[in-house]
Parts: C-alpha cells; sequence; structure tokens
C-alpha cells in the first residue's frame, strides 16, 4: 500500500507544470513485490486451483425486440482459454522484469489433484489443503506460488436506442481470487481478489447494424487477460513504476544557470550550481536549490541523500520570510512522503538484488 495520495500528487505536478518556474522530470522506480518467500531461489509456480465455469454462465444480451421493449437471453460461450492465456501474460511480465528466472504452471484437475466438486464448483475459492501443498512441492521446487483459487467471466451485450442512433456496447466483468504461497515455510503470504472490467462500444442506424462490429467475448479475452496479468504481476515479482517530479528554474542565476545545464543533460553541473545556490541564496531560493538536489539524488538511486536534501528544503522553507505557495508546498511534502515509502521498500528490494536499486 502506498501511503499518499498519489492522485493529490499528480494534481499538484500538472498545476506546477502549467508554471515557466517548474520543469517535470520523468523517471522510473523499482517497486517491490507485495509478497517474498524465505528463499529466493528465482523460480515461480502458478497453480489452477479452478473448475471452468458452465458455457451458459454469465453471458448475457440485453437490447431490443421487434416490439421495442427490453428483453434478455443467455449467450453460450466457452472461457476455458482464459487461464492458459493468464497464465501466459504473467509468466511473460514477471519474466521481463528479470528477477524470477524460471515460471512454471501446474493444473490441478489435469493431475487429478483438485478437490473441487459439483454443479457449482465454478464458484468455490477452496485454498489448496495440507495434502495438495505437499503434493505440489513433489512436482516443483519453486520457493513462490501463486494460486489462482477463483475466477469468474461475465459478458454482458447491450443494445439501445436513442433517437435515430442505436448504441452497442459490450462490458466483460472478470474476477479472480488469488493466494500467494512461501513453498519454502509452506506459509501463506497474500490473498486478495481482482475485480476488472472492461468497455467496448460502437453505435449504429439501426438494431444490430453497427459502423464496426462488437467484438465477441472471446475476442476480447486476450485484452482482458493481459489487463489482469499486468495488475496481479506486481505481487510477485519487483516492477518498474513510472514516475514524476518537479525542479525549479528560476529564482536567481545559479537556478536559471542549473537549468540550461539540466537542458544539456549536464546534471553534475547543474549540481555544482544548486549547492552555490542553497549556500549563498536567501531562504526561498535556498528552498529551491534543496528540492533540486532532492531530485539530483533520487535520480541516481541514492534515496537517503535525498531525503537529507528534503530535510535542509523543509527547514529553509519554514525559515523564508516569504514561503513557498500553498500548492508548492504540499507537491514538495508529497514528495518528502514518496522519498521515505522508497527508502522502506528498498529495503525489501535488497534481499532480492543487493546494494544501491537505480
Amino acid at each position: 500500500m502506498k501511503y499518499i495520495s498519489y492522485s493529490l500528487f499528480f494534481t499538484l505536478l500538472l498545476v506546477l507544470n502549467g508554471c515557466d518556474s517548474y520543469r517535470i522530470y520523468s523517471m522510473d522506480v523499482l517497486r517491490p513485490a507485495m509478497a517474498s518467500p524465505s528463499s529466493m531461489n528465482g523460480k515461480l509456480l502458478l497453480i489452477n486451483n479452478i473448475v471452468p465455469q458452465p458455457e451458459n454462465v454469465g453471458q448475457y444480451y440485453m437490447g431490443l425486440n421487434k416490439e421495442g421493449s427490453d428483453t434478455s437471453y443467455t449467450i453460450s460461450c466457452s472461457v476455458d482459454s482464459f487461464v492458459d492465456l493468464l497464465q501466459g501474460y504473467i509468466t511473460a511480465r514477471v519474466k521481463t522484469e528479470g528477477v524470477v528466472s524460471s515460471v512454471e504452471t501446474v493444473s490441478l484437475l489435469n493431475n487429478r489433484i483438485g478437490k473441487k466438486r459439483g454443479s457449482t464448483a465454478y464458484f468455490k475459492i477452496d485454498s489448496l489443503d495440507n495434502k495438495q501443498r505437499s503434493q505440489l512441492r513433489n512436482l516443483s521446487n519453486a520457493a513462490l506460488w501463486a494460486s489462482l483459487d477463483g475466477l469468474l467471466v461475465e459478458s454482458l451485450e447491450s443494445c439501445g436506442q436513442q433517437d435515430n442512433v442505436f448504441p452497442q456496447m459490450r462490458i466483460v466483468f472478470v474476477r479472480t481470487f488469488w493466494r500467494v504461497y512461501d513453498a519454502t515455510s509452506d506459509s501463506l503470504l497474500l490473498a486478495f481478489k481482482r475485480r476488472d472490467s472492461l468497455v467496448w462500444k460502437t453505435e449504429g442506424s439501426a438494431p444490430g447494424v453497427a459502423e464496426r462490429p462488437l467484438p465477441t467475448l472471446k475476442e476480447t479475452l486476450p485484452e482482458i487477460t493481459d489487463f489482469v496479468a499486468g495488475e496481479v504481476y506486481r505481487a510477485l515479482t519487483p516492477y518498474w513504476e513510472p514516475v514524476e517530479r518537479f525542479y525549479y528554474v528560476t529564482g536567481n542565476v545559479q537556478l536559471e544557470l542549473a537549468g540550461d545545464e539540466v537542458k544539456a543533460g549536464r546534471w553534475d553541473e547543474a549540481a555544482v550550481y544548486w549547492e552555490q545556490a542553497y549556500e549563498h541564496a536567501r531562504a526561498l531560493n535556498a528552498f529551491k536549490a534543496a528540492v533540486n538536489l532532492m531530485l539530483y539524488h533520487e535520480k541516481d538511486g541514492d534515496v537517503p541523500g535525498a531525503i537529507t536534501w528534503a530535510e535542509r528544503a523543509n527547514d529553509a522553507g519554514k525559515r523564508s520570510f516569504f514561503p513557498p505557495v500553498e500548492y508548492e508546498w504540499q507537491a514538495f511534502k508529497a514528495w518528502e512522503k514518496a522519498l521515505h515509502l522508497r527508502l522502506e521498500e528498498m529495503g525489501r528490494l535488497n534481499r532480492y538484488i543487493g546494494g544501491i536499486v537505480k
């Protein structure tokens, strides 16, 4: 969980970006996985612990009949391929991050160790029991397990009328339930639900006639599974996330010269000017210089150094006879909190790769 309001931070950045006094700098930061096993052998096991839902479950149509009144009926459609697609997308994403060396997949039904039975078994989200976990340890030595214990895919296709236009829409809802295990210590690390949906729209001049065809449920599955995998894989491996920071380019000569150096890609030269501004400028410009030095250190992976400069910026801002305007101060304080969060995260990242994370 992130401990600051990133929506507020981004709103403040947008405000800052509309001013000539600031520039926005974008970079990627490495976030730790939500769950980490005690033994980092670099192997992940994806477990399929579901029973496929029946073809006539969860597929709906709502539209216009010949009399123009609302009606609905069920459309039969198999979604068995969803799990295979999902495992493939998750495998590709975790391997891209370069931390997991191998990914294995196993189906409990295919290996005859699944225990969900009955006509409503596709609704069940039962966890793996002791016997199942023991059997899985005989099949794989992966340290990290991710078990898909529940899946429901629903598709609603609709056709309405607005004046002489007939809008058509398909909404696909996917509900998944996951448990993540440390196989080495035989312990549950994490359990979470995902509720995702995507919408496709088109319209036509008559019922059933569209400017472009509405995709079938089967045609939407790759996009849906890619979207779900893009969220789930963050629980399993460290991942890169784009963030935006800001820095000052006006205030005094040193800040302006440093801004030119940054434009030319000479950050070390810019830092010299910022340090001069901090040492010799009045409090408000010292605050601006310290904020800029926060960015200089953070972008190089020196988060402790960035926090030191955040403390100096905080002191300079409070000392200034003309303090920073409110939205500048709020953006700075949100950034300061983000730095402390990154420092805590880097401690968790060290067990993956060690040393300073850049």
